[in-house]
């Protein structure tokens, strides 16, 4: 499959079983219920959103990240497989010189997509990280970061970012 045709993909529908009459179209089940399904665009399904994708500089161009917080293979498209980290993280992991390195999934998104100035962090803005939507992140300075945090004596939520 082309490039240009897995950027056209649709991010992957859950339908039910039993809702799918008027969808036509392959789809595979999981065994649960539900079906899974991808279209492209203009397809017969309405899609919920189309993926960018971009060349990640961290790694030399050997992947790609969308704008949904996926990575690929450049050259052969497959999605890699994301791992939480001991600190929530989804982290990716890559052989380099006969070594295994640790990936931050967030920082990549960020790279491709808005680009992270030195001295600057990426804050998940709902606090979740694992979400590395990019929608979801943002470049600031450790102070910014710092006051999108809980606090421990309340155990309330605070951020003047978000209400």
């Amino acid at each position: 499959m082309s490039p240009a045709r897995m950027q056209r993909l649709s991010v992957l529908l859950v339908v039910p079983q039993g809702r799918e009459a008027g969808h036509e179209g392959s789809g595979l089940s999981n065994g649960s219920g539900h079906k899974y399904e991808a279209k492209e665009s203009g397809g017969r399904v309405m899609e919920k959103h189309s993926e960018e994708w971009r060349k990640c500089v961290l790694s030399d161009g050997f992947y790609e990240v969308s704008d949904r917080g996926r990575v690929r293979i450049s050259a052969t498209g497959a999605i890699k497989c994301q791992r939480k980290s001991q600190f929530g993280y989804m982290v990716i992991l890559r052989a380099k010189s006969k070594r295994r390195v640790r990936m931050l999934v967030h920082r990549m998104v960020a790279m491709a997509f808005i680009g992270i100035p030195d001295g600057k962090e990426v804050d998940h803005i709902d606090r979740n990280r694992a979400n590395a939507v990019l929608s979801n992140l943002r470049v600031v300075n450790r102070s910014g970061n710092m006051a999108n945090r809980q606090t421990l004596e309340s155990g309330k939520w605070y951020s003047k970012y978000k209400g």
